[in-house]
């Protein structure tokens, strides 16, 4: 429906999201009317709209859905492998029905399927109900193969992997602060140059531990980092 000759630029009303850390991010919806729509509005404009045949083939009353746009964040690629990221988020969509239906991509960023939502608070949390429905959902993420989202080969968690790949690369631009008022202090009491050898006794640590609770399965990892894969 988004992509009828008759929609004109007045029919797209754009809401940016706050909250995103790494993209901006924005609600695309229908408008109907002639008058160009406040920034302010909601995202569900015209959840269904009568009298729109020339609009709809087939003179149907409801509108192009609500998409979501995602704009990836300056230099996010070297940090974010985004065709896996993909890959995986298809995957997931659409042979185990967990998370948004990718619509599209373009150079910097995608098109996803909007899911009309609210963001739970600590008492919806709290709420058992609710709680034993998060723990399903996720039980059925952790439980997805691995072999299918092409992670055979993977033998350790990624996030270690990650680690490995970044610590060099923090380090060096880290050298950047040297000298400058404060960043000599703030180098040390971050502890960059710890962190690898203290992955590595980690490591040894979980890999020294009995096998229960070791199984590797899939979950992204936020860890300040956007991690997709297999962990522990």
């Amino acid at each position: 429906m988004w992509s009828s000759s008759a929609i004109r630029t007045r029919n797209v009303h754009l809401l940016k999201v706050s909250g995103a850390l790494t993209n901006a991010v924005f609600f695309c919806s229908f408008n109907p009317t002639d008058k160009a729509t406040e920034a302010t509005m909601s995202p569900m404009l015209t959840p269904r709209i009568p009298g729109l045949e020339s609009i709809q083939p087939g003179g149907s009353d409801t509108s192009p859905p609500t998409l979501l746009i995602r704009v990836y964040g300056p230099s996010t690629g070297t940090l974010i492998e985004r065709d896996e990221e993909l890959r995986v988020l298809h995957t997931l969509s659409a042979d185990y029905g967990l998370g948004p239906r990718i619509e599209g991509t373009f150079f910097n960023g995608r098109v996803e399927q909007f899911f009309p939502s609210h963001a739970l608070t600590p008492k919806h949390l709290r709420d058992p109900e609710t709680s034993l429905l998060i723990a399903r959902r996720m039980r059925e993420l952790h439980s997805v193969d691995l072999d299918a989202l092409g992670f055979e080969d993977r033998t350790e968690p990624t996030v270690w992997q990650r680690i490995r790949e970044w610590v060099p690369l923090a380090t060096k631009a880290a050298g950047l602060l040297e000298g400058i008022p404060d960043g000599d202090e703030w180098l040390k009491k971050f502890g960059l140059d710890r962190l690898g050898d203290e992955l590595e006794k980690y490591i040894q640590w979980v890999n020294a531990q009995d096998g229960k609770g070791k199984a590797r399965v899939f979950c992204r990892a936020y860890h300040r980092c956007n991690v997709l894969g297999p962990q522990y």
